[in-house]
Formats: C-alpha cells, structure tokens, sequence
C-alpha cells in the first residue's frame, strides 16, 4: 500500500526504510494523539523552516523597529518554527491541541514556553 501525502509526509515504505516503528498505533487512541511521535519524523517541510521564520521576523519588523520578538506559534505541533525562533534569540510561545505534540516540542525546543 502506498499511502502519502505528497506535500507534508514521507511515504510510510520510507519511514519502514528508517526502521519507524508503527507498533504503538495499533491500541485504541485519537489518531491526533496516537501520530504525536511520528509527526515530527514524518514532516518534510523542515528545509523551508528557516525561509518562513525569515518571512515572520520581516512582517515583524515591518510594524515595531527592533532586534528581538516576541511570538505565539498557534497549532505549534512539535515546534519546528519555535526551535528556530528561539535559536535566533526571539521569545516564543508555543500553545497545540495535542499535549503529546507539545512534549515533544519542549524536549527539543530549551528557552521557550
């Protein structure tokens, strides 16, 4: 079977190359929930990170005139945009539906909220 979202998600024949493990997924838990671990793995999106958090800093930067932001990263999932914006010396909060997606973010994310 070859189930993928072209755009946002690796192939799942990829991820099994990558000895992702779908064992857990098989208990009875939201698919929200159940996915947190893999959504990070599965993201292709990660190379245009740095380009659209350069497209929020300039928006910012076109309103208030200063070195360093605040942001709230809404539906931040595992927080691939906060990781960068705290990377650059920005304040960040991250808020998601889903606790195990935050977890996750704060894991991999020291220095934001």
């Amino acid at each position: 079977m070859n189930i993928r979202n072209s755009i946002y998600y690796k192939p799942y024949q990829q991820l099994e190359a990558e000895n992702v493990s779908f064992a857990d997924y098989a208990k009875r838990k939201n698919l929200y929930t159940q996915l947190a671990p893999l959504f990070d793995a599965t993201n292709v999106r990660k190379p245009e990170t740095a380009h659209e958090v350069d497209f929020l800093v300039s928006l910012a930067q076109q309103h208030v005139k200063q070195d360093k932001y605040s942001f709230l990263d809404v539906a931040c999932g595992t927080g691939r945009h906060v990781k960068e914006l705290v990377q650059r010396g920005h304040q960040v909060a991250g808020i998601d539906v889903s606790r195990r997606l935050i977890n996750i973010a704060r894991k991999s994310t020291p220095g934001a909220s």
